[in-house]
């Protein structure tokens, strides 16, 4: 008689065809890695931009009975997004909109953009 209580040997033991779980074998499609990056818009073009984002603060006109330091109260859609204008006189901006407790802050850069120098490629 030894110390040991309970043991099952496992040896001697068959399993049974119930015992197997009933779960049927799908193929599982095997995702291909490699370094080849695949193409994100199958159309060939990103999608359109919603309306609501082509409404930029930067472009709107203000009322003359308005200071004119002042923009206009953005919509939702407007908030977290970065907005930037075409070269106007020189002048290209920045802007982006986000919410501070009640408030809606605006953060503008604005900065020159230097001329184009055309080069003359007779010289190379």
């Amino acid at each position: 008689m030894g110390n040991a209580f309970g043991i099952i040997n496992l040896r001697k033991m068959k399993m049974n065809d119930s015992s197997k779980p009933n779960t049927p074998k799908r193929k599982i499609k095997k995702a291909k890695y490699g370094q080849k990056i695949p193409w994100r818009f199958p159309s060939g073009l990103p999608p359109n931009l919603p309306p609501i984002l082509l409404e930029t603060i930067l472009i709107k006109d203000t009322a003359p009975s308005c200071e004119p330091t002042l923009l206009h109260e953005p919509n939702n859609g407007m908030i977290n997004h970065l907005y930037k204008t075409e070269e106007i006189d020189g002048v290209m901006m920045i802007a982006k909109t986000h919410r501070f407790r009640k408030k809606c802050v605006t953060t503008i850069l604005c900065k020159s953009v230097p001329k184009k120098i055309t080069r003359n490629r007779d010289y190379f």
